[in-house]
Order: structure tokens, then C-alpha cells, then sequence
């Protein structure tokens, strides 16, 4: 049959466009916006928005470098505090870029991406995005005077990556101005970029094949000596790095899977994703880059894992995940030996470093759970430590109880789960249930405090789960290579497995149970839908990829393959298609109803997988909502406003589809 749905594909298409029109119209007046709605809005909002949240911000010489949004500010501030002012109630911040006046002044929709500053010299690399997307613009900005600089750096919109080399010269990935694309959208070339040359004439230094993932620069300067590294990713976990400096580039004898975290004394602080040199996979380990040699200096047991590193002037500080809980390791070196310091926080379910401080040994931590509001603390170089801000209760937790359970699975893996709900839950199977997982590419669910859920749904005695099933990166990186490519049934068979156990229990049943996930989460949800549709009672699933054999054709998906396979090789199609959502649609089946989202301004999962799934299933006669922001990029928002309201859409849904 030949496909007649690619006509959603045209992001902005004039029929694809007016088909989301209706689809959103639709939506709202199902779910309406009632006075409920709007008390709920405005209750998200506050929590979003309010004025006494904690100011994140990165450590940087002793001064804090965050981004502010508030309801006055939606698209948000740039601004620098002095450490010693930070927790302070009265501190003045130091604002370097005000998002809002400058999208007003040039007329555009300015989402801030982030930037890459050189300090010595307080000079930024500041990328911005139009609508949220992943393509962004760089600009030279002048932290000293506030400004953009006149004819300095520039690139024009696009998913380059660049990192400073030295006050006049970068190093850039693009696909401007003479560069190019790999097949899966990502930068293929690194040129030497000197102030005042056109980024034409600039230098190539590195260049990949165009079925590569893309090329990258990880500039890492301390103190005590530069280490820059380039490389080409071939895929989204076999990379070959490359090490550059003024004599030339060599490449380096790394294993094609290993993770470069950071830099200790001139060594590479390397992650292992596979057994190298004896060391065991998921180990830390430290690289000597003229003597060829590599120490293992942290390697996880069982039930643990390394979630990440940060290397402060004279320590290295791992965050590890133990148990599906997160703990903070500080090690030091003397010569040959290590020693280990577990810092803790009285009281605190999961501990994390949230920012350390490469000139000092200045920390920021954070700690929280799922029913403790997230506070930050300052570690000073004695380890005392000071509470600098903690976010105020955002829902009643009075009766509230977190539990962790574990389901078999099919192949009787163990896998956890964390219940969150009332202490004295009526076993009876008709308590409103929301499941949530994602289970791909080693990303981690920990304990973490959502005011949104918190609010609109334990409040009112719903129950919320979220599953660590086999994909993800909670037991290091077999976990995560148990799912991939031929494997990925296994991840959808773990949520089931904790679906069923739910219901055993008596938790819920299948009318009360829904379930959720976005991205590589909303292909989770999509493949126990379409495999499971007896049992569940609500689907919401977001910027989902859900046709498995078009993915790695649309934008970023190419890059992907790593983690599917590749639909156009026969001996790895097979596997796809039999769990690819989109072509497991079945006009018989009964599927619990559905709430589809994503946003016209995704340029990573192309907003057409969730179109064409939701306008198959309609032409099939199923139950199923449409939402597409027209801004927001794959975090489906541009702003508080916005994420606020499609949350609410997201839990009157639930509500309407899942009480009793």
C-alpha cells in the first residue's frame, strides 16, 4: 500500500499546518479551559515562575554564571554573582544579557542556548536558537562591556559546536560558510577559525565521511595545563579521538566507546563503556597522554554505576548512582594511592554534585528526593558546608510514601521500580496510576522533586511510578547494552513486566493505569500501546519517535542507529518493524485512548512521526488527541507559559480518562 501521510513531514507545509490547527482546536475544547484549568495553570505557573526558587548557576573563579527565567523575564536572563554573595537574600545580580529586550530590539524569537566562555579574557561564545530548536546562532559577547562584539565571531543558525582555542581563535564545527553536513545533520568538518578571517578561508583540520554521527571540539584548559581533544562521533557511542596541538594532530589509542568526562593533572578522566586493558567496563579511569598508560581509579559494584565526573583544581568528585539512588564521591590522588570520601547530607534521599570550580576547590551540592524540595548547598575548600537556597513545598505531602518494588521480567531480569503514593494506598485496583519510563541511550531516572506532578496529581491521590528498565544507564552500561538495536524489545517488555506487577498488586488495574514517556519514551509508550492495548487506560506520549523505519531519514535520526539499527539492512529490519508502532497500527484493535504532543520547532525528532500516528489512528476510528506547540523545539516549549499549559492538558487528560 503506497504511504499517502508524507505530506505531514512538511514541517511547514500549508495542509500539514492547517491539519495541526484543527488537531489543536480540537484538543483544547475536549480538555477544556475552564475555570480548573485555569486555578491549575496558574498554580503550575507559580511553582515555574516563582521569584524564591533556587538560582542554578555554574561555578566558574569563585562566581556563579546561571540563567533566570521568572514571570517577568520569560525568556530569561544571563547573569554572574560573586560566590560569596551567593545565598544571600538581598544579592545583586550581575545581568549580562537580557533575552527579552534583545529578541524585542532585533525581533526575534531568541531562546537562549547556552554559551562557551573564555575566562581569562571574558569573552563568550553565547548561542542562541530561534523557537527552541537545536540549530542555533553563535555571537562573540564582551562579558566586561555587556555587549555583543563588533564584527566579531559569528555563525549563522545551525548545529554547529565551537570552543575557544584562544582569545583569537576558535575552533568550529559547521556546516556554514564552506562547511558541511553529515546524513544525519550534524556538523562534518572542524576548521581553525582566526579573528578577522572569514570562516571560509578558515583552516580544516578535521573532516569525517557523511555517514558519520558528526565532529566535535572538547577544549579543556586548567591551571595546570590544555588538553584539546577533536573527534568524530561514527555513531552515537563509537567515537575516534584525536588530540591537537601546535606540532599537529595525533590520533589517540582509545577504545572507539570510551567517555571522555574531563582532565586531572594533564591525564584524560575516561569512562569505560567495555573492558579495556583489563580494566572492567563502567570504570573511571585516568589516561596519561604522552606515557600511553591507563589507571583505573574507581570501578563500580554491582548495583552501581558512574552517572558523571568534575574535576576541581586538586579533586576529582564522581556522582554514583547506587541502588537507583544518587551518592558523591570525592577521590584524591598522592602518587599512586587514592583515597575516598563519601560526602553525605543529613536527610537527604539522593546527593549530587551540582557544579565545582576548576581554579578552586569550591563545590556546589545539591540534594533532594521525590518528596523533598531540592536544596543547594556550598562546600568550601575545609568541606564546610552552607545551605545557600531550598525550594519551598510545592504540593501537601502530608500521608505521601515512596516505596521501590521490583517486577520480572519475561527473561527474569529484576527490575526496579519506584511507587510514589498514599502510605496506606487501598490495594483494590482503582486508584488512578500514571507510569512513566524512557529506558534508552544510558540516561538515568533518579529521585528528583516535581512540583508539577507533586500538584496536580499526588495531591489528588493519584499514584505515580517510574520504572529503571534496561536501556537506561541505573546499573552502568550492560544495562543500557542489554536493549540495543536487535535487544529493544527487552526495554518494552520491561515496562510491561512493571505494568503487570502494578496490577498484581493491586495498585491499579487495567481501566486505571496510564502511562507515559517522551522522545525515545514516547516510542516506549507507543510499543506497549500497539503490543499491549488491553492494558492500560491512557496513553500520553511525547515527541515520540514512532516510525521505526523512516526514523534515521528524518533530521537528527540518522545519528540514532547505534541505539536501533539500521532499517535498511535486512538482517536488522526485521527486529524494527515487528515492534515499530507506527506499522503495528491495527483498525481492529481497542487502544486505550491517546494524548499525542510534540512541537512544530523539533528539529531533532521530526514533529511527522507524531502527526502521521495520530492521523492514522483517526482514519482508523481510535480515540486519540492531537497537540503540536508551534514552538519549543524537543522540549515541546520556548518558555514557562508554554510548558505550563501542555502540562495541565497532560494531567486533565489523565484525570479524565483514569478516575474511577
Amino acid at each position: 500500500m503506497t504511504e499517502d501521510r508524507l505530506w505531514l513531514e512538511e514541517i511547514e507545509g500549508k495542509r500539514a499546518l492547517s491539519w495541526v490547527e484543527e488537531q489543536n482546536k480540537r484538543s483544547v475544547a475536549v480538555l477544556g479551559e475552564d475555570e480548573q484549568y485555569e486555578r491549575d495553570l496558574a498554580r503550575v505557573l507559580e511553582n515555574l515562575e516563582s521569584k524564591d526558587r533556587i538560582p542554578y548557576g555554574n561555578l566558574r573563579n569563585k562566581e556563579v554564571n546561571g540563567f533566570w527565567v521568572d514571570a517577568d523575564h520569560v525568556r530569561g536572563l544571563v547573569r554572574t554573582l560573586d560566590l560569596a554573595d551567593y545565598g544571600e537574600e538581598c544579592a545583586e545580580w550581575n545581568v549580562l544579557i537580557d533575552v527579552d529586550a534583545l529578541a524585542e530590539e532585533e525581533g526575534e524569537n531568541w531562546v537562549y542556548s547556552g554559551t562557551r566562555t573564555l575566562t581569562e579574557e571574558e569573552l563568550s561564545l553565547v548561542m542562541l536558537s530561534r523557537g527552541g530548536k537545536d540549530a542555533v546562532v553563535i555571537r562573540e559577547f564582551d562579558r566586561r562591556n555587556k555587549q555583543f562584539v563588533e564584527n566579531g565571531f559569528f555563525v549563522e543558525e545551525d548545529k554547529s559546536m565551537a570552543a575557544w582555542l584562544d582569545r583569537d581563535t576558535i575552533l568550529i564545527c559547521t556546516a556554514q560558510d564552506g562547511g558541511r553536513n553529515t546524513d544525519a545533520g550534524y556538523p562534518g568538518s572542524i576548521r581553525l577559525w582566526r579573528r578577522g578571517q572569514k570562516l571560509q578561508e578558515a583552516q580544516v583540520l578535521l573532516e569525517c565521511e557523511s555517514d558519520d554521527m558528526r565532529c566535535f571540539v572538547y577544549l579543556m584548559h586548567r591551571e595546570d595545563g590544555k588538553v584539546n581533544l577533536l573527534g568524530v562521533s561514527h555513531s552515537f557511542y563509537l567515537t575516534t579521538h584525536y588530540h591537537y596541538t601546535s606540532s599537529g594532530i595525533r590520533k589517540l589509542p582509545l577504545p572507539a566507546d570510551v567517555i571522555v568526562q574531563d582532565t586531572y593533572r594533564g591525564m584524560l578522566v575516561l569512562e569505560l563503556r567495555s573492558e579495556w586493558r583489563g580494566i572492567p567496563g563502567g570504570s573511571a579511569v585516568l589516561y596519561d597522554l604522552e606515557r600511553d598508560t591507563a589507571v583505573s581509579f574507581f570501578t563500580p559494584e554491582a548495583h552501581q554505576s558512574l552517572r558523571s565526573v568534575c574535576v576541581s583544581r586538586d579533586s576529582i568528585y564522581l556522582n554514583i548512582i547506587d541502588n537507583v539512588r544518587q551518592g558523591l564521591l570525592r577521590v584524591l590522588q598522592n602518587n599512586d594511592a587514592y583515597t575516598y570520601e563519601r560526602i553525605t547530607i543529613e536527610g537527604a534521599e539522593c546527593v549530587s554534585l551540582f557544579s565545582c570550580d576548576m581554579y578552586s576547590e569550591e563545590l556546589l551540592i545539591s540534594a533532594t528526593g521525590y518528596l523533598t524540595p531540592q536544596a543547594l548547598y556550598h562546600m568550601n575548600a575545609q568541606g564546610e558546608l552552607r545551605l545557600c537556597y531550598s525550594n519551598r513545598e510545592a504540593f501537601d505531602r502530608d500521608g505521601l510514601h515512596v516505596q521501590q518494588h521490583v517486577a520480572i521480567s519475561p527473561d527474569g531480569t529484576r527490575i526496579p521500580y519506584t511507587q510514589i503514593s498514599r502510605k496506606y494506598l487501598p490495594l483494590d485496583g482503582n486508584t488512578p496510576t500514571l507510569l512513566y519510563g524512557y529506558g534508552g541511550f544510558e540516561i538515568s531516572l533518579l529521585p528528583h522533586y516535581d512540583p508539577t506532578v507533586g500538584s496536580l496529581w499526588l495531591e489528588r491521590g493519584g499514584c505515580y511510578v517510574i520504572a529503571n528498565i534496561r536501556g537506561g544507564g541505573e546499573f552502568g552500561p550492560e544495562w543500557h547494552q542489554a536493549a540495543l538495536k536487535e535487544n529493544r524489545q527487552k526495554s518494552f517488555d520491561d515496562f510491561y513486566a512493571v505494568a503487570l506487577d502494578l496490577q498484581r498488586r493491586g495498585v491499579c488495574n487495567s481501566k486505571t493505569l496510564g502511562i507515559e514517556g517522551g522522545s525515545n519514551g514516547g516510542l516506549l509508550v507507543g510499543a506497549c500501546m500497539t503490543q499491549h492495548p488491553e492494558s492500560f487506560g491512557a496513553v500520553v506520549c511525547q515527541v515520540p519517535l514512532l516510525d521505526m523505519l523512516r526514523y534515521h531519514k528524518l533530521l537528527a535520526g540518522a545519528s540514532w542507529m547505534g541505539e536501533y539499527g539500521n532499517p535498511d539492512l535486512p538482517e536488522e529490519r526485521a527486529a524494527i518493524e515487528a515492534y515499530s508502532p507506527y506499522h503495528r497500527l491495527d483498525a481492529e484493535a481497542e487502544y486505550p485512548p491517546i494524548l499525542l504532543m510534540t512541537s512544530t520547532r523539533d528539529d531533532r525528532v521530526h514533529p511527522g512521526h507524531a502527526r502521521r500516528m495520530a492521523h492514522k489512528m483517526s482514519e482508523q476510528g481510535h480515540d486519540v488527541l492531537y497537540y503540536e506547540n508551534t514552538e519549543g523545539g524537543h522540549g515541546m516549549a520556548a518558555n514557562m507559559k508554554q510548558r505550563a499549559r501542555m502540562s495541565v492538558q497532560i494531567f486533565r487528560f489523565l484525570w479524565k480518562k483514569l478516575a474511577v
